[in-house]
């Protein structure tokens, strides 16, 4: 069987996201940066939604510690659900011609399926806990480490841990917005010189800039439910919608604020199931690769 298919895509404006991901077949495989040289990549953080009030954020620091050179490191990134491919219809030969260096899981996982995956792969496992993940414990996962709240460095990256989702029913890993924004501000300030190569959550950072408080697509003026993706925005009606809506699902407004100052290269999450199959499995903010990783993906780093 051939390696897993490679797909990589960029929201830019003016596009309509669609990167052609089947949730049911995700066996797809993200690469480095693009080198179609006929889009502009921007050099500071830009506003994804020109049209929109932007949100205003602190300008990013420049990273004062010089980025590893060109290095290939195999990441599998998993999320969400158990894929038979990686469990049950486990093919050692299939795997071995990977060569994974990593696994980073970005939560809502059970613990046999990543006791399994650390055994099989058996290289270092780095994972921060969904909302879902309240049987892990104090220990976590055996073989695995967890990166909420610390900096761990391997392979010449830096990686950042954020867990959890937005606040809902009071239950383990939910954090409100205001809690989200000081443990971010921690991030930035306990990493402030150092810089962070990789962020890991399991909730996703805002795209849209508008405020959720005062964005139409969230409160809309007729009382009807929120927008998802896939919708129309009702502030620019050339707009898809990319943020999920619904409580338990809306993304942090501080993670959207920690991307575009730190830049990391990438941020990994999870919990929005690819938007259950409308939204993209890639989007940028600024210079940083915001990666879906429902099921599973690999990528190079």
């Amino acid at each position: 069987m051939s390696g897993p298919h490679v797909s990589s895509l960029l929201i830019v404006p003016g596009s309509t996201p669609s990167d052609g991901v089947n949730p049911e077949r995700p066996e797809h495989s993200i690469t480095g940066p693009t080198t179609n040289s006929s889009i502009e990549r921007p050099s500071r953080p830009v506003n994804a939604f020109p049209s929109f009030p932007a949100l205003s954020s602190p300008e990013p620091r420049p990273n004062r510690v010089p980025r590893p050179p060109t290095i290939i490191m195999k990441v599998l990134v998993v999320a969400d659900v158990e894929e038979r491919s990686l469990y049950d219809h486990f093919r050692p030969e299939r795997w071995a011609k990977a060569g994974i260096e990593l696994v980073i899981s970005c939560g809502d996982l059970k613990l046999a399926y990543l006791d399994f995956l650390a055994s099989m792969f058996n290289v270092p496992c780095f994972y921060v806990r969904g909302n879902h993940d309240t049987a892990y414990g104090a220990a976590g996962p055996a073989g695995w480490v967890n990166l909420d709240g610390r900096l761990e460095r391997h392979g010449g990256f830096r990686f950042y841990g954020l867990e959890g989702s937005p606040w809902y029913n009071g239950g383990e890993a939910q954090y409100t917005e205001s809690q989200m924004e000081w443990r971010s501000r921690w991030a930035r300030l306990t990493n402030w010189t150092s810089g962070i190569d990789v962020i890991v959550t399991h909730a996703a950072p805002r795209i849209c800039p508008n405020r959720a408080d005062a964005c139409p697509c969230v409160y809309p003026a007729d009382g009807t439910p929120p927008r998802n993706p896939g919708q129309q925005c009702l502030r620019d009606p050339d707009r898809m919608v990319l943020d999920m809506g619904d409580i338990p699902h809306r993304p942090f407004e501080a993670l959207r604020t920690l991307v575009t100052t730190v830049q990391p290269r990438f941020l990994l999450h999870g919990h929005m199931h690819l938007g259950y199959g409308v939204r993209p499995r890639e989007i940028r903010l600024g210079n940083t690769r915001v990666i879906d990783a429902y099921g599973h993906i690999v990528i190079d780093l």
